[in-house]
């Protein structure tokens, strides 16, 4: 399983392919569970789908592309329809996915709040991986004593969205277009608390374990990272979770018409990679996290939010 293969397995990736070959781009990877975007607007076709089931444009490792232009938004691809034609329907599906909470998102963002209230009463820094249009974390940020947010991801037009949101926050916001693993990896900037949702289950078992002990590294002794992720039940395989996955959805997500239903399916199935409740909190032990608990389930059981502190 690799990431390039669960971009082509898409309608999504079907148009890219067309574009980008159109223009003679390619892409290298060097890691295995997580996307690699090739070009600017090949990460405008891709940011919507992948936003519904976490990617945020911005788990990718360093990436090298030969280019010898860009295809304009405009350019039509498969079917007649062009590069925004794309955006805005996968766009479409994940507002469905915001609107009516089917990630139980809301409830994450609760804990979030709670958490930040609790404990961060002084001034902090907050590092959001994979931030997306950020439109979920402002409400859980807002009355915290947050002193500067800082978004990285890899969609220029999520960015935009977020820069617009990250007005109602009262500190100075900082957006930053990048792969986060290579951000926590490279960067030396200030970071008392990182927030990473819906992103890390698309890396492999070691990669998350490498950028939770990298993370780990860039945190004060009251600092903390806080993930919400897709969580296996202990002793449930991956197979099993993702027909629960996808019978939950089938039951549940009846404003996704049939063919939106199928495309984030094909994703989920192709793409994400669960640990089990315990293997997340054995991570945050193994990467040198002192208290690891879990802070939030799911209605579902599909989802779970862990805190980590050194």
């Amino acid at each position: 399983m690799n990431a390039f293969s669960c971009f082509l397995g898409s309608k999504l990736g079907l148009a890219a392919t067309v574009l980008v070959a159109a223009i003679g781009a390619y892409l290298l990877w060097t890691h295995t569970g997580h996307v690699l975007a090739a070009a600017p607007y090949l990460l405008l076709l891709a940011c919507p789908l992948m936003h519904l089931f976490g990617h945020h444009h911005g788990h990718s490792h360093s990436k090298e592309t030969s280019m010898a232009g860009v295809a304009q938004p405009d350019t039509p691809g498969a079917g007649g329809e062009t590069v925004l034609d794309i955006f805005r329907h996968h766009w479409a599906i994940y507002r469905k996915f915001l609107v009516h909470d089917y990630m139980s998102n809301a409830g994450a963002y609760a804990e979030l709040h709670r958490f930040l209230t609790e404990n961060a009463p002084w001034p902090f820094a907050f590092v959001d991986l994979a931030c997306g249009d950020a439109s979920g974390v402002v409400p859980a940020l807002q009355g915290t004593a947050i002193a500067h947010y800082r978004g990285i991801d890899l969609a220029p037009p999520a960015l935009e969205l977020a820069k617009r949101n990250l007005e109602a926050l009262p500190c100075a916001v900082e957006l930053e277009e990048a792969d986060f693993v290579q951000a926590m990896r490279v960067g030396s900037e200030p970071v008392d608390i990182v927030w990473l949702s819906l992103s890390l289950h698309h890396l492999t078992t070691p990669d998350k374990r490498t950028l939770m002990l990298e993370i780990r590294g860039r945190l004060p002794p009251n600092g903390a990272l806080l993930i919400y992720e897709p969580t296996r039940r202990d002793g449930e395989d991956r197979a099993t979770y993702l027909d629960r996955f996808e019978e939950t959805g089938r039951r549940d997500w009846t404003a996704l018409s049939a063919t939106e239903f199928q495309e984030a399916m094909r994703h989920v199935r192709t793409c994400d990679l669960p640990e089990t409740a315990s293997e997340w909190q054995s991570l945050g032990r193994e990467a040198g996290f002192s208290r690891v608990a879990e802070a939030f389930k799911a209605p579902s059981d599909l989802f779970r939010m862990f805190s980590y502190q050194p």
